[in-house]
């Protein structure tokens, strides 16, 4: 008889626990073993907890590769999704192996943890698990399919709702009471300064700091120090949404009339625009797909949708810097462009 001792994390966020049942089947070069429901006297699976648990098989499973997870209902009780953070598995032989795990799991779902240490798909020399990894990616490319809602635009994920999408990536009952909770307490702070529903503008990022005391992060903190300096700019791009529509300039557009004299203090010196777009150093960000695209309604009016143009340089710092703006496709005497300050 060969004994596995099993250490079973549950997260330490709101909702992490679970009142369902928890299945366990462990997977080895010399077999498996059978489904184990993991269960201890009193109550298991409770917020920020380990439980122990052992499961015995007739012999050794060799080199354990996988472990099964498995959530089924408890009665008749409604969804009770559970953030299982990881599995740590004593063998017999007394290997500690780590299965990290750090998601949601919803009822019906089946989890097949790898373990810890991470392997390229041509250093794999494990059948079950290169005949894991196909399976999955195949039933990642059935689940996750994109949509084009316009052609040339960014394509669309498939799912028309929030609840259709896995319990590993949409908004966890936890995070969801978070943003209630915190729009709550938002709501309350701006009814107390009478500010709630006004219609007076902002004309600073002071008059936001002190309007908003509840909520404050190291990162809103950061943002409101540094929003105006230019590398943090291209910082913001280079991590956007789509840092792909950034391309390497060797050629100005023709509806983007940028000149020396806009940027030399920019550039370093003795160089020129030119000599910089040969080394690989000027970039553009052209957003002329956008050109002519409604904005959606809000209140009855049409958002206005800008179709910019910005010219990124790549500074001996290494830092990527703005050094001209154009809000519109098409220049204008009312729209100048704007170098960087």
């Amino acid at each position: 008889m060969a004994e596995y001792k099993l250490e079973v994390t549950t997260g330490d966020m709101q909702y992490a626990g679970t009142w369902d049942h928890l299945y366990v089947t462990l997977f080895g070069t010399k077999g498996q073993s059978e489904r184990t429901e993991l269960n201890n006297f009193g109550t298991d699976f409770t917020t920020g907890t380990t439980g122990t648990y052992t499961m015995n098989t007739s012999l050794s499973l060799g080199n354990l590769l996988l472990v099964k997870v498995e959530k089924d209902p408890f009665f008749l009780l409604l969804e009770d999704e559970w953030y299982c953070s990881k599995i740590v598995v004593t063998t017999p032989e007394g290997d500690v192996l780590l299965f990290p795990c750090y998601r949601w799991i919803s009822r019906g779902e089946l989890v097949e943890l790898r373990g810890g240490r991470a392997i390229k798909v041509f250093e794999e020399d494990q059948p079950l698990l290169i005949d894991h990894r196909k399976k999955e990616l195949l039933v990642r490319k059935d689940i996750y399919q994109w949509k084009t809602m316009a052609e040339g635009i960014p394509h669309q994920n498939n799912f028309d709702d929030g609840s259709e999408l896995p319990a590993e990536i949409r908004f966890s009952k936890s995070k969801s009471t978070e943003i209630s909770n915190t729009k709550t307490k938002l709501g309350l702070e701006l009814k107390l300064k009478g500010l709630l529903g006004t219609a007076e503008n902002w004309e600073t990022i002071e008059d936001m700091k002190n309007i908003f005391w509840y909520k404050r992060t190291t990162m809103s903190e950061y943002v409101a120090e540094h929003w105006m300096e230019d590398d943090f700019y291209g910082f913001q791009f280079l991590n956007g949404i789509n840092p792909t529509m950034i391309k390497r300039c060797s050629e100005l557009p023709s509806n983007f009339p940028v000149t020396e004299e806009m940027v030399k203090s920019f550039l370093e010196e003795g160089s020129s625009l030119e000599k910089e777009m040969e080394k690989g150093n000027i970039f553009l960000y052209d957003q002329k797909k956008m050109d002519g695209m409604q904005g959606r309604l809000h209140n009855g009016e049409r958002l206005h949708v800008t179709a910019g143009l910005c010219l990124f340089y790549m500074n001996p710092n290494n830092k990527l810097i703005p050094i001209a703006i154009q809000l519109h496709q098409k220049p204008s005497r009312g729209e100048p462009h704007l170098s960087a300050q």
